[in-house]
């Protein structure tokens, strides 16, 4: 099962057909967040389906508040190792709507994602990344029990 109840009622559930609206609500604040400026609402909507109609590719899940607002979400894709020749799980969107912020809301999201991955007894590690100016993001993820920075360095060519 893809839920997961806390012990102050707040549910992490997957992404549906029926919520996926909700979902892009907050992507197009996500994206607002790093720095795009009119988020294409019909792309989003095409692109996060489509993950959502292939679950090889990642799944997404909702954090609900006990009031059942959609208040923040993850995106897990999977990639592979070639040096361990391993499947990974890359968290590779975490957001909190701003007036959620503070309450233990991303490490219940990292604590979730982490358990689900462990779950399925397939997958080697849980991995993310974040931009280097958002030292919010960093400060939660350094807080993370049995974390460790990766001894790899990223680096990006924009296609």
């Amino acid at each position: 099962m893809d839920n997961q109840s806390t012990s102050s009622g707040i549910n992490i559930v997957p992404v549906r057909h029926e919520t996926i609206d909700k979902l892009l609500e907050l992507i197009a604040d996500y994206q607002h967040f790093y720095g795009i400026e009119n988020p294409d609402g019909a792309k989003n909507k095409e692109f996060f389906t489509a993950i959502l109609n292939n679950p090889q590719q990642g799944r997404q899940f909702l954090y609900l508040n006990p009031a059942e607002e959609v208040v923040g979400f993850i995106t897990l894709y999977f990639s592979y190792s070639s040096v361990r020749a391993v499947e990974n799980v890359v968290l590779n969107d975490l957001y909190v709507a701003p007036n959620h912020r503070g309450k233990g809301i991303g490490r219940e999201l990292i604590n979730f994602a982490y358990n689900w991955a462990l779950k399925r007894d397939k997958y080697f590690s849980l991995v993310w990344e974040t931009e280097k100016s958002n030292r919010n993001a960093q400060y939660l993820y350094d807080s993370i029990e049995n974390h460790r920075k990766s001894e790899w360095i990223h680096y990006q060519v924009v296609c």
